[in-house]
Protein backbone atom coordinates (compact mmCIF):
# COMPACT_ATOMS: atom_id res chain seq x y z
CA UNK A 1 0.00 0.00 0.00
CA UNK A 2 1.33 3.15 -1.15
CA UNK A 3 0.82 6.78 -0.64
CA UNK A 4 1.36 10.28 -2.31
CA UNK A 5 2.82 13.41 -1.02
CA UNK A 6 3.78 16.25 -3.22
CA UNK A 7 7.75 17.67 -3.15
CA UNK A 8 8.80 20.89 -3.53
CA UNK A 9 12.58 21.51 -4.87
CA UNK A 10 14.62 24.42 -5.38
CA UNK A 11 13.28 27.45 -7.20
CA UNK A 12 9.38 26.32 -6.36
CA UNK A 13 9.91 23.38 -8.60
CA UNK A 14 7.45 20.41 -7.45
CA UNK A 15 6.56 16.60 -8.33
CA UNK A 16 4.40 14.38 -7.17
CA UNK A 17 5.85 11.25 -5.10
CA UNK A 18 4.75 7.67 -3.81
CA UNK A 19 6.13 6.60 -0.48
CA UNK A 20 5.23 3.58 1.56
CA UNK A 21 2.95 3.30 4.89
CA UNK A 22 6.23 1.94 6.76
CA UNK A 23 7.75 5.78 6.14
CA UNK A 24 5.26 7.77 7.70
CA UNK A 25 5.95 11.84 6.81
CA UNK A 26 5.23 14.84 7.81
CA UNK A 27 4.37 18.07 5.79
CA UNK A 28 8.22 20.54 6.10
CA UNK A 29 10.67 17.38 6.01
CA UNK A 30 13.58 17.00 4.11
CA UNK A 31 13.21 14.03 1.98
CA UNK A 32 15.38 12.46 -0.51
CA UNK A 33 14.15 10.88 -3.42
CA UNK A 34 14.26 9.61 -7.09
CA UNK A 35 16.28 11.42 -9.63
CA UNK A 36 16.06 11.33 -13.57
CA UNK A 37 19.88 10.34 -12.61
CA UNK A 38 20.68 9.74 -8.80
CA UNK A 39 19.19 10.87 -5.62
CA UNK A 40 17.91 14.90 -5.13
CA UNK A 41 16.61 16.34 -1.92
CA UNK A 42 13.39 18.88 -1.20
CA UNK A 43 10.71 18.69 0.93
CA UNK A 44 6.92 17.85 2.00
CA UNK A 45 4.28 20.59 1.34
CA UNK A 46 1.39 17.91 1.03
CA UNK A 47 0.08 14.55 0.92
CA UNK A 48 -2.83 12.19 0.86
CA UNK A 49 -6.14 13.59 -0.53
CA UNK A 50 -4.70 16.75 -1.50
CA UNK A 51 -1.80 15.40 -3.18
CA UNK A 52 -3.90 13.17 -5.23
CA UNK A 53 -5.98 16.35 -6.52
CA UNK A 54 -2.50 17.69 -7.36
CA UNK A 55 -1.86 14.52 -9.46
CA UNK A 56 -4.87 15.34 -12.40
CA UNK A 57 -4.61 11.74 -13.73
CA UNK A 58 -0.80 11.64 -14.55
CA UNK A 59 1.34 8.43 -13.43
CA UNK A 60 3.91 9.03 -10.68
CA UNK A 61 6.73 6.23 -11.09
CA UNK A 62 9.29 7.97 -8.54
CA UNK A 63 9.58 6.58 -4.89
CA UNK A 64 10.42 8.01 -1.65
CA UNK A 65 13.81 7.01 -0.49
CA UNK A 66 14.20 8.24 2.94
CA UNK A 67 13.94 10.85 5.20
CA UNK A 68 16.91 13.16 5.50
CA UNK A 69 19.47 12.57 8.39
CA UNK A 70 21.64 14.87 9.69
CA UNK A 71 24.86 14.27 7.42
CA UNK A 72 22.19 15.12 4.93
CA UNK A 73 21.21 18.05 6.25
CA UNK A 74 24.43 19.14 6.44
CA UNK A 75 25.48 18.09 2.97
CA UNK A 76 22.36 20.48 1.85
CA UNK A 77 24.13 23.11 3.61
CA UNK A 78 27.30 22.72 1.47
CA UNK A 79 25.68 22.44 -1.61
CA UNK A 80 24.50 26.08 -1.02
CA UNK A 81 27.43 27.20 -0.72
CA UNK A 82 28.83 25.72 -4.06
CA UNK A 83 26.01 26.94 -5.59
CA UNK A 84 26.86 30.47 -4.89
CA UNK A 85 30.46 29.78 -5.77
CA UNK A 86 29.54 28.34 -9.38
CA UNK A 87 26.87 31.33 -9.92
CA UNK A 88 30.00 33.68 -9.25
CA UNK A 89 32.20 31.51 -11.49
CA UNK A 90 30.02 31.52 -14.03
CA UNK A 91 29.04 35.42 -14.61
CA UNK A 92 32.75 35.77 -14.68
CA UNK A 93 33.08 33.08 -17.90
CA UNK A 94 29.80 35.08 -19.17
CA UNK A 95 32.02 38.21 -19.15
CA UNK A 96 35.08 36.58 -20.76
CA UNK A 97 33.03 34.89 -23.60
CA UNK A 98 31.34 38.37 -23.98
CA UNK A 99 27.94 36.58 -24.29
CA UNK A 100 24.85 38.48 -24.31
CA UNK A 101 23.30 36.35 -21.50
CA UNK A 102 21.60 36.88 -17.91
CA UNK A 103 22.70 34.82 -15.22
CA UNK A 104 19.29 33.88 -13.24
CA UNK A 105 20.19 31.03 -10.56
CA UNK A 106 22.09 27.61 -10.33
CA UNK A 107 20.97 24.43 -8.94
CA UNK A 108 23.47 22.02 -7.87
CA UNK A 109 21.68 18.40 -7.91
CA UNK A 110 21.91 16.44 -4.28
CA UNK A 111 24.13 13.42 -4.86
CA UNK A 112 26.44 16.33 -7.19
CA UNK A 113 25.92 14.34 -10.37
CA UNK A 114 24.64 17.42 -12.57
CA UNK A 115 24.19 20.97 -12.03
CA UNK A 116 21.97 23.81 -14.09
CA UNK A 117 22.37 27.02 -14.55
CA UNK A 118 19.71 29.24 -15.50
CA UNK A 119 19.40 32.32 -17.75
CA UNK A 120 17.76 34.73 -19.87
CA UNK A 121 18.30 35.81 -22.90
CA UNK A 122 16.65 38.07 -25.98
CA UNK A 123 17.46 35.47 -28.59
CA UNK A 124 19.43 31.97 -28.95
CA UNK A 125 22.83 31.80 -27.42
CA UNK A 126 25.73 29.70 -28.47
CA UNK A 127 27.17 28.73 -25.21
CA UNK A 128 29.69 25.68 -26.19
CA UNK A 129 32.78 27.30 -25.09
CA UNK A 130 31.22 28.41 -22.29
CA UNK A 131 29.91 24.79 -21.34
CA UNK A 132 33.82 23.28 -21.71
CA UNK A 133 35.21 26.04 -19.18
CA UNK A 134 32.07 25.52 -16.68
CA UNK A 135 33.03 21.49 -17.12
CA UNK A 136 36.16 21.83 -16.44
CA UNK A 137 35.95 23.91 -13.16
CA UNK A 138 33.12 21.80 -11.57
CA UNK A 139 33.61 17.97 -13.11
CA UNK A 140 30.68 17.01 -13.45
CA UNK A 141 27.61 17.07 -16.18
CA UNK A 142 26.56 20.70 -17.05
CA UNK A 143 23.12 21.68 -18.19
CA UNK A 144 22.24 25.18 -19.54
CA UNK A 145 18.95 25.99 -19.53
CA UNK A 146 16.97 29.56 -20.90
CA UNK A 147 14.16 30.48 -19.21
CA UNK A 148 11.72 33.61 -19.64
CA UNK A 149 10.89 36.48 -17.36
CA UNK A 150 8.12 34.22 -15.58
CA UNK A 151 10.18 31.52 -15.20
CA UNK A 152 12.69 33.90 -13.46
CA UNK A 153 10.41 35.72 -11.37
CA UNK A 154 9.17 32.22 -9.86
CA UNK A 155 12.51 31.20 -9.40
CA UNK A 156 13.97 33.99 -7.50
CA UNK A 157 10.01 34.37 -5.26
CA UNK A 158 9.03 37.48 -3.63
CA UNK A 159 5.97 39.03 -2.83
CA UNK A 160 3.30 40.84 -4.88
CA UNK A 161 1.50 43.77 -4.71
CA UNK A 162 -1.35 42.40 -2.97
CA UNK A 163 1.04 41.33 0.22
CA UNK A 164 1.23 38.01 -0.18
CA UNK A 165 3.82 35.33 -1.94
CA UNK A 166 3.65 35.29 -5.85
CA UNK A 167 1.21 32.88 -7.52
CA UNK A 168 3.87 31.53 -9.85
CA UNK A 169 5.60 30.34 -6.86
CA UNK A 170 2.46 29.54 -4.53
CA UNK A 171 -0.15 27.41 -6.25
CA UNK A 172 0.43 27.81 -10.38
CA UNK A 173 1.96 25.01 -12.67
CA UNK A 174 1.35 26.80 -15.89
CA UNK A 175 1.49 29.90 -17.10
CA UNK A 176 -1.91 31.02 -19.30
CA UNK A 177 -2.09 34.03 -21.56
CA UNK A 178 -2.98 37.35 -19.79
CA UNK A 179 -4.39 40.19 -22.53
CA UNK A 180 -5.39 43.68 -21.79
CA UNK A 181 -8.54 42.86 -22.58
CA UNK A 182 -9.24 40.91 -19.44
CA UNK A 183 -8.03 44.56 -17.18
CA UNK A 184 -10.79 46.28 -19.43
CA UNK A 185 -13.61 44.13 -18.21
CA UNK A 186 -12.83 44.37 -14.84
CA UNK A 187 -12.44 48.60 -14.88
CA UNK A 188 -9.29 48.69 -13.64
CA UNK A 189 -6.57 51.76 -14.49
CA UNK A 190 -4.45 51.08 -17.66
CA UNK A 191 -1.34 52.27 -15.81
CA UNK A 192 1.33 49.74 -16.65
CA UNK A 193 2.76 49.54 -13.18
CA UNK A 194 -0.55 48.90 -11.73
CA UNK A 195 -1.76 45.82 -13.81
CA UNK A 196 2.18 44.36 -13.88
CA UNK A 197 4.08 41.75 -11.58
CA UNK A 198 7.38 41.41 -10.78
CA UNK A 199 8.31 40.12 -13.94
CA UNK A 200 7.32 42.85 -15.79
CA UNK A 201 3.99 41.35 -17.38
CA UNK A 202 0.40 41.57 -16.57
CA UNK A 203 -0.34 39.90 -13.44
CA UNK A 204 -2.15 36.41 -13.49
CA UNK A 205 -4.39 36.94 -11.09
CA UNK A 206 -6.15 39.21 -13.60
CA UNK A 207 -7.61 35.63 -14.98
CA UNK A 208 -9.32 34.34 -11.54
CA UNK A 209 -12.62 36.80 -11.49
CA UNK A 210 -12.70 37.26 -15.23
CA UNK A 211 -16.01 35.39 -15.48
CA UNK A 212 -17.09 37.11 -12.77
CA UNK A 213 -17.04 40.41 -14.05
CA UNK A 214 -17.82 39.47 -17.82
CA UNK A 215 -21.67 38.28 -15.73
CA UNK A 216 -22.14 41.15 -14.07
CA UNK A 217 -21.59 43.54 -17.02
CA UNK A 218 -24.31 42.05 -18.76
CA UNK A 219 -26.64 43.54 -16.14
CA UNK A 220 -25.67 47.09 -16.69
CA UNK A 221 -26.08 49.28 -19.99
CA UNK A 222 -23.03 50.11 -21.79
CA UNK A 223 -20.89 53.24 -21.12
CA UNK A 224 -22.07 56.11 -23.62
CA UNK A 225 -25.32 54.79 -24.02
CA UNK A 226 -28.21 57.79 -23.73
CA UNK A 227 -31.21 56.87 -20.72
CA UNK A 228 -34.51 58.59 -19.86
CA UNK A 229 -34.20 59.61 -16.47
CA UNK A 230 -36.81 61.69 -13.75
CA UNK A 231 -34.24 64.50 -14.24
CA UNK A 232 -33.57 64.56 -17.81
CA UNK A 233 -31.55 62.44 -20.45
CA UNK A 234 -28.15 61.45 -19.50
CA UNK A 235 -25.24 59.42 -20.84
CA UNK A 236 -23.40 56.91 -18.93
CA UNK A 237 -19.72 57.21 -17.68
CA UNK A 238 -19.65 54.52 -15.37
CA UNK A 239 -20.84 52.20 -13.81
CA UNK A 240 -19.91 50.40 -10.41
CA UNK A 241 -20.94 46.42 -9.62
CA UNK A 242 -20.06 46.27 -6.19
CA UNK A 243 -22.41 49.64 -4.90
CA UNK A 244 -24.63 49.06 -8.46
CA UNK A 245 -24.73 52.72 -8.80
CA UNK A 246 -24.11 54.63 -11.98
CA UNK A 247 -22.29 57.93 -12.62
CA UNK A 248 -24.07 60.09 -15.74
CA UNK A 249 -23.55 63.21 -17.08
CA UNK A 250 -26.57 65.41 -18.26
CA UNK A 251 -27.74 67.61 -21.02
CA UNK A 252 -27.50 70.34 -18.71
CA UNK A 253 -23.17 68.93 -18.20
CA UNK A 254 -23.87 68.21 -14.68
CA UNK A 255 -22.91 64.75 -13.35
CA UNK A 256 -25.40 62.80 -11.29
CA UNK A 257 -25.55 58.81 -9.80
CA UNK A 258 -28.22 56.79 -9.05
CA UNK A 259 -28.81 53.16 -8.06
CA UNK A 260 -29.08 51.09 -11.10
CA UNK A 261 -32.89 49.21 -11.40
CA UNK A 262 -34.33 46.82 -14.10
CA UNK A 263 -36.39 49.68 -15.30
CA UNK A 264 -33.05 51.38 -16.77
CA UNK A 265 -32.63 48.55 -19.13
CA UNK A 266 -35.99 48.52 -20.03
CA UNK A 267 -36.05 52.17 -21.02
CA UNK A 268 -32.68 51.46 -22.74
CA UNK A 269 -34.15 48.61 -24.68
CA UNK A 270 -36.73 50.45 -25.93
CA UNK A 271 -34.60 53.03 -27.28
CA UNK A 272 -32.88 50.64 -29.13
CA UNK A 273 -36.34 49.42 -30.47
CA UNK A 274 -37.37 53.06 -31.96
CA UNK A 275 -33.64 53.77 -33.25
CA UNK A 276 -33.88 50.63 -34.98
CA UNK A 277 -37.49 51.00 -36.00
CA UNK A 278 -36.99 55.05 -36.92
CA UNK A 279 -38.17 55.61 -40.69
CA UNK A 280 -35.08 56.41 -43.13
CA UNK A 281 -34.83 60.11 -43.67
CA UNK A 282 -36.16 60.98 -47.12
CA UNK A 283 -34.05 63.08 -49.86
CA UNK A 284 -34.39 66.36 -50.78
CA UNK A 285 -37.20 67.17 -52.89
CA UNK A 286 -34.48 69.55 -55.31
CA UNK A 287 -32.31 66.12 -55.78
CA UNK A 288 -35.54 63.90 -56.16
CA UNK A 289 -36.26 66.24 -59.07
CA UNK A 290 -33.32 66.05 -60.44
CA UNK A 291 -32.97 62.45 -60.59
CA UNK A 292 -36.58 61.88 -62.17
CA UNK A 293 -34.76 64.31 -64.53
CA UNK A 294 -32.21 62.48 -65.80
CA UNK A 295 -34.50 59.40 -65.92
CA UNK A 296 -37.14 61.13 -68.52
CA UNK A 297 -33.64 62.12 -70.32
CA UNK A 298 -33.27 58.64 -70.36
CA UNK A 299 -36.20 57.25 -71.07
CA UNK A 300 -36.42 59.98 -74.15
CA UNK A 301 -32.83 58.66 -75.80
CA UNK A 302 -34.23 55.23 -75.33
CA UNK A 303 -36.97 55.83 -77.31
CA UNK A 304 -35.43 57.83 -79.95
CA UNK A 305 -33.23 54.51 -80.43
CA UNK A 306 -36.38 52.66 -81.40
CA UNK A 307 -37.41 52.54 -84.97
CA UNK A 308 -39.89 55.36 -86.04
CA UNK A 309 -43.33 53.59 -86.97
CA UNK A 310 -44.62 53.78 -90.74
CA UNK A 311 -47.56 53.22 -92.06
CA UNK A 312 -46.41 52.29 -95.09
CA UNK A 313 -46.49 48.30 -95.32
CA UNK A 314 -42.65 46.73 -95.92
CA UNK A 315 -41.45 45.56 -99.19
CA UNK A 316 -41.19 42.06 -99.76
CA UNK A 317 -38.34 40.63 -100.91
CA UNK A 318 -37.79 39.63 -104.42
CA UNK A 319 -38.42 35.72 -105.10
CA UNK A 320 -36.10 33.24 -106.98
CA UNK A 321 -37.67 31.05 -109.51
CA UNK A 322 -37.75 27.79 -109.03
CA UNK A 323 -34.72 26.44 -111.61
CA UNK A 324 -32.76 29.01 -110.00
CA UNK A 325 -33.39 27.92 -106.74
CA UNK A 326 -32.58 24.43 -106.78
CA UNK A 327 -29.43 25.01 -109.01
CA UNK A 328 -28.29 27.34 -106.27
CA UNK A 329 -28.87 24.84 -103.63
CA UNK A 330 -27.76 21.70 -105.62
CA UNK A 331 -24.12 23.63 -105.80
CA UNK A 332 -24.19 24.30 -102.35
CA UNK A 333 -24.96 20.49 -101.45
CA UNK A 334 -22.12 18.96 -103.30
CA UNK A 335 -19.31 22.14 -102.72
CA UNK A 336 -17.70 21.94 -99.32
CA UNK A 337 -18.86 25.07 -96.34
CA UNK A 338 -14.99 26.12 -96.79
CA UNK A 339 -15.58 27.27 -100.67
CA UNK A 340 -19.01 28.79 -99.52
CA UNK A 341 -19.29 32.05 -97.49
CA UNK A 342 -21.96 31.46 -94.85
CA UNK A 343 -23.15 34.85 -95.63
CA UNK A 344 -24.11 34.03 -99.15
CA UNK A 345 -26.17 30.95 -97.94
CA UNK A 346 -28.16 32.90 -95.93
CA UNK A 347 -28.89 35.38 -98.51
CA UNK A 348 -30.02 32.61 -100.71
CA UNK A 349 -31.60 30.33 -97.82
CA UNK A 350 -33.57 33.41 -95.83
CA UNK A 351 -35.84 34.47 -98.76
CA UNK A 352 -37.55 31.10 -99.27
CA UNK A 353 -38.05 30.79 -95.35
CA UNK A 354 -39.60 34.20 -95.96
CA UNK A 355 -42.07 33.22 -98.92
CA UNK A 356 -42.98 29.57 -97.43
CA UNK A 357 -44.13 31.47 -94.48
Amino acid sequence: MTQLCEVEFKGSRREIFQYGLELPLRTGEHVVVDADRGEDCGVVISKGMLAKLKLRDKEVSRQIKRRCSEEDLEQIKKNEQQELDAFKACKVKIQEHNLPMKLVDVELQFDHSKITFFFTAEQRIDFRALVKDLAAIHRTRIEMRQIGVRDEARRVDGYGRCGRKQCCTSHLKEFEQISTQMAKEQHLSMNPSKISGNCGRLLCCLRYELEFYQEQNKRFPAVGLKIQTPGGMGTIQEFNIFSEKITMRMDDGSIESALFSPQMMQAVQIEKEVSANSPVKEEPAADVSESTEKVSQTEKTVQFEEPPPSDQEQPEPPTLPEQNLSQSLSQTADEPMENKPIEKIKRRVLPTDQNEE
